[in-house]
């Protein structure tokens, strides 16, 4: 398969996930609406809940997948927000258990991260990634593509003037 279908692939998926997000997250809202179903105070903020919830879940899922550290960090940003509402108003934890919590989040999250794509960051920080060339490396490239193509260049013809 190559990179382009790759791409297209992912995005189709991104788009379809996130549409069937926005689907479930108002459907909720409107059963919590004409039911009073009472997730939440209000159904707006249902729908807000669910779908921090279910984008922090498709960003971890990526993330994790894909070892981008981003994407990770979105998710933990997202699902940390999930988890202190849910604490605060669905579940009516008192504020020093939901604040143990979220630290206790971060901590997991900080720590997923760094094992999915600690070594990656490491390689890029310490300029021993693969793909990283200094700047004599560079230098040395840029040179002998110019002496490449001065050798390659064709001579110009000659122009004949009409005496």
């Amino acid at each position: 398969m190559t990179l382009k279908k790759q791409l297209r692939t992912i995005s189709i998926v991104y788009a379809a996930s996130a549409l069937f997000i926005a689907v479930v997250s108002a459907v909720f809202a409107i059963i919590d609406g004409v039911k009073d179903w009472g997730i939440t105070s209000h159904p707006i903020l249902t729908s807000i809940f669910f779908a921090c919830a279910g984008f922090s879940v498709l960003l971890l899922i990526a993330g994790i997948i894909r070892k981008y550290v981003w994407h990770i960090f979105c998710g933990a940003c997202l699902a940390l927000f999930v988890f202190v509402y849910a604490g605060f108003d669905v579940f009516n934890f008192k504020w020093w258990i939901t604040l143990i919590i979220a630290f206790v989040l971060v901590i997991i999250f900080v720590g997923l991260s760094i094992i999915i794509a600690g070594r990656k960051t490491e390689e890029i920080a310490l300029n021993d990634h693969v793909e990283y060339k200094d700047y004599k490396q560079r230098q040395a490239e840029k040179a002998e593509a110019e002496k490449l193509a001065e050798e390659n260049q064709e001579p110009l013809p000659e122009i004949k003037t009409f005496k």
